[in-house]
């Protein structure tokens, strides 16, 4: 005997013919929206790829960031974080 195949079986007949969705659902959270990749993101993921701790990463591409500008390209602005952290 299975414990809820009567259950399951009277939910399916009470719901039948009943609409499920309305137009009117409201989410309880806003959707997020992507996060647009950056210069200096892709520069903290690279540092982290070569295994800069993320906090350490995230100073160094700040100091160089101001260093060099905010029109910095990726590999300069690497290379001037690099440089920020003495390696």
């Amino acid at each position: 005997m299975q414990p809820f195949g009567h259950a399951a079986q009277r939910i399916a007949i009470e719901l039948k013919g009943k609409a499920l969705f309305s137009g009117d659902f409201i989410p309880a959270a806003p959707i997020a929206k992507a996060a647009v990749p950056s210069v200096a993101g892709d520069a903290v993921a690279a540092l982290i790829g070569l295994g800069v701790a993320e906090q350490q990463a995230r100073v160094a591409v700040d100091a160089a960031l101001k260093a060099a500008g905010e029109g910095a390209e990726l590999p300069a602005l690497i290379r001037a974080s690099l440089k920020a952290l003495g390696k």
